[in-house]
């Protein structure tokens, strides 16, 4: 007979850890949660109904010959995650506050009383302002995407961009290529020579792949890292950059600087698949387009200058030159529609010149604090290398951020690291249509459905592609991305306008789902314009303040359908699902708890749904707790 747990004598403290060796059942999990890449793979071990550990599991086959694969993919953080599931703060039952926002005095109620008191508050915004009279905020975390799209998909709502509100957006990316992620997988790092780890800390951040840099140094790779601080990832980099903060683009300009006055250039790369050898106007400082030539035509029809020939248009579809030169330098004059004549340069020339004349290797010194001989080792580095940059989410949180991005993605053009092994850069964002905006409209889990809903958007790219052959997949999907302003949360979403649903631009909409940038909403609701205007906070060398440009765009319809909530139409009620306003946005926390903090104030009621205590849900009216599983899609149980 089995002694009684009381009964049993400790030995030694190896007994306790024999202990932890015990399980009644072994399940297969993941964590849904705002972690990159996320959703690893997990042994998750049970015994009296607790979770009692995880660990990682190597369930990964081998994609590539000869290169490492991805086992096994987890970090500490996912191996501990289930002791938040019996920590001190997590919540277990709803709270509603008693005292004053932010003041910390909360009373236990029961769900019905949590629920129905949420609910009435609902409906009462709903009769007085209609559904857009509810603000949500997004979130990353797949876990409570897919439940709150679908309750605002039936409900409605206004939703406040993702994007904007995390800002895990790279933006410069996106306006360089077009698409958010457009290179490879993790295991593709081994193939590369170079590894430029720049606003990126994957020593910390990217605990699962960083195997894989690791694994390329031994490969003969060299791993320099650029940050003016002294992190984990310094460690085990051949080359540390202390740059200042804030000066990557003047570094990043400075590299090309040498790479282009060496004649270290990849130049047929530059000539077929970047815009420098487009040609820009002289007296405008702009690309000169079939409008200018022809009187009409579409706006991003640019062209460029054969050797021999003359002027060319440039192919819109695939810039491949097809044996054709073309000229990188020099002056041409070109007849315009109107009869006049204007002189054009290629828009390469205009780059020379600018980095000649303030980004050398010894202008860019006294900005970054780079010593010229570094600059000149490492651009000839990345010239004859394969290259990669590990971008990571910080560039993006930085004011003029897209700058940054876009001389890191410059670097890359013009040395030719794109579109083979080992090249590229590497960032994320919550993409829409080329992207994670694709998964919440999977009619159920699965493979299946997964190749049900890729179907769907790649036959709305083709009805583009019809109406317009010349156009590209990106361009395709920055068009979808242009009408789901009320897609992301109408009936059916992306599948819904496919088979014939609402196209978004009704005013009509069953569920009058509205979106906007954040922007609005911390402007209007939380008299952000005091802070925005403070000089010193933003950028200085802006010949006019930021209310002049606000103000400006506003008058002239620039965000027009977009600039909500407007000051005289507040929302009602603010529910925080999965994230955590007030702590991310800077000064949030403030403006909650000051006069000034109109969104907080004048609401009449904040919902937060939390598994914890977060600084949002401090300030909020009821604090729904949420039951949060470690294995948050546990399938399969093993023995």
């Amino acid at each position: 007979m089995k002694a009684a747990e009381s009964d049993r004598i400790y030995t030694s403290p190896s007994d306790l850890y024999r202990k932890k060796w015990d399980w009644d059942a072994v399940y297969w999990g993941t964590h849904c949660v705002d972690c990159y890449p996320g959703n690893c793979p997990m042994r998750v071990y049970v015994r009296g109904g607790q979770v009692w550990r995880e660990e990682q599991s190597g369930s990964f086959q081998t994609i590539e010959p000869g290169v490492p694969d991805f086992n096994p993919m987890g970090c500490q953080k996912g191996a501990s995650w289930s002791q938040s599931l019996y920590g001190p703060d997590r919540l277990l039952y709803p709270l509603k506050r008693v005292g004053e926002r932010g003041e910390g005095r909360w009373n236990r109620v029961t769900w019905d009383e949590a629920l129905t008191d949420i609910a009435d508050r609902m409906i009462d915004a709903i009769e007085a302002g209609g559904p857009s009279s509810i603000a949500h905020e997004g979130t990353p975390e797949m876990a409570t995407v897919i439940p709150t799209n679908k309750f605002f998909s039936t409900l409605g709502g206004h939703g406040l961009d993702l994007n904007g509100s995390i800002n895990d957006f790279s933006i410069g990316l996106y306006e360089t290529f077009g698409r958010f992620s457009q290179v490879s997988s993790a295991d593709d790092w081994f193939h590369s020579e170079v590894v430029l780890i720049w606003h990126m800390n994957p020593i910390y951040t990217r605990i699962p792949f960083y195997h894989f840099i690791a694994e390329a140094r031994y490969n003969g790779a060299e791993v320099i890292n650029i940050s003016p601080d002294v992190n984990p990832s310094h460690l085990h980099a051949d080359i540390q950059v202390p740059i200042n903060g804030g000066t990557d683009p003047a570094f990043g300009l400075a590299l090309v600087q040498v790479i282009l006055e060496e004649g270290l250039a990849n130049w047929k790369f530059i000539k077929e698949q970047t815009d420098l050898g487009f040609l820009v106007r002289t007296d405008t400082r702009r690309y000169l387009r079939q409008a200018d030539v022809e009187g009409q035509g579409p706006e991003d029809q640019m062209y460029q200058w054969a050797v021999g020939s003359g002027i060319r248009k440039a192919d819109r579809a695939n810039i491949f030159l097809k044996d054709v030169d073309i000229a990188l330098e020099g002056t041409f004059d070109v007849q315009l529609k109107n009869g006049s004549t204007v002189q054009v340069r290629p828009a390469y020339d205009f780059l020379k010149q600018h980095l000649n004349e303030k980004y050398t290797p010894e202008k860019q010194q006294p900005i970054t604090g780079v010593h010229p001989d570094v600059i000149r080792t490492i651009a000839r580095k990345c010239a004859t290398k394969r290259t990669n940059i590990m971008l990571g989410y910080n560039a993006c949180k930085f004011y003029h951020g897209d700058l940054m991005e876009r001389a890191q993605a410059l670097l890359l053009a013009v040395t030719g690291n794109w579109g083979k092994k080992g090249t590229g850069i590497r960032c994320w964002a919550s993409g829409m249509h080329d992207g994670a905006f694709i998964a919440v409209n999977k009619p159920g889990p699965g493979a299946a459905n997964t190749e049900i809903v890729l179907s769907g958007r790649d036959a709305a790219i083709a009805a583009f592609k019809q109406m317009d052959p010349t156009a590209t997949t990106e361009i395709a999907v920055k068009r979808m991305g242009q009408m789901s302003e009320k897609l992301q949360r109408s009936p059916g979403g992306l599948g819904g306008m496919l088979s014939g649903g609402d196209d978004g631009e009704s005013s009509a909409h069953p569920n009058a789902s509205t979106s906007s940038p954040p922007a609005f909403w911390w402007y209007w609701q939380a008299n952000y314009q005091e802070r925005w205007n403070t000089p010193g906070w933003g950028d200085d060398s802006l010949p006019r303040s930021f209310d002049e440009y606000f103000n400006e765009a506003i008058s002239k319809g620039w965000w027009e359908g977009m600039d909500h909530p407007r000051p005289e139409d507040p929302p009602r009620v603010l529910i925080e699902c999965g994230g955590n306003m007030l702590r991310r946005t800077r000064g949030g926390k403030r403006r909650s708890s000051t006069p000034s903090g109109r969104s907080w104030t004048s609401s009449s009621r904040s919902t937060s749904a939390s598994a914890r205590r977060a600084s949002t849900a401090t300030t909020s009216s009821l604090r729904p707790s949420i039951t949060k599983r470690s294995a948050s899609t546990s399938r399969r149980r093993t023995s």
